[in-house]
């Protein structure tokens, strides 16, 4: 496994509506790791409990879809993959049954952006606009009155539902 090396990383979602299941990153070799590939379905909505395989490659056609349940299933993964440009993987609500899989041609739109390793840089982006608007000198008067009344109300709120005394036995 070498360090700084890029590959495609193919998802293939089943079940997916039309037109989005296929997805396809491109990552550094090293970051191939059973956690990030756990991160990586969670932002594609899939749970703990859907199935994750990947396509061993058996033939120039023909692959078996090998489950991704523990670290050391990961870890053969990249083993396995370690002379291609890419890895495939399938993601699956329901198990599947037919482990023999055809090794189809990836295809995708021409000028198809692949996403840089799974990081969606708009989800911080909410973060950023205050200090857009003060670095322009707009909106300085912007302050949120209602914060501790929010606090307050969630508060009340998680104390009615019992958890508030759990919640402050964590805090140091």
């Amino acid at each position: 496994m070498e360090i700084g090396r890029k590959m495609d990383s193919v998802f293939h979602l089943q079940g997916a509506h039309a037109g989005q299941e296929l997805i396809q990153y491109e990552i550094d070799w090293s970051n191939l790791t059973f956690g990030n590939l756990l991160t990586m379905k969670s932002h594609m909505g899939y749970g703990v409990r859907d199935y994750l395989y990947y396509k061993r490659r058996g033939g120039n056609a023909v692959a078996t879809l090998k489950e991704i349940d523990y670290d050391v299933d990961a870890n053969s993964m990249v083993v396995s993959n370690a002379d291609e440009r890419e890895v495939r993987l399938v993601l699956s609500r329901d198990q599947v049954t037919e482990r023999n899989v055809d090794i189809t041609p990836i295809k995708l739109p021409r000028n198809t952006p692949i996403n840089e390793y799974f990081v969606d840089e708009s989800i911080d982006e909410y973060k950023d606009w205050p200090f857009d608007l003060h670095e322009q000198g707009e909106a300085m008067d912007l302050e949120d009155k209602y914060r501790e009344d929010t606090i307050e109300t969630y508060k009340e709120w998680l104390r009615v539902q019992g958890q508030l005394d759990d919640i402050n036995a964590c805090q140091p």
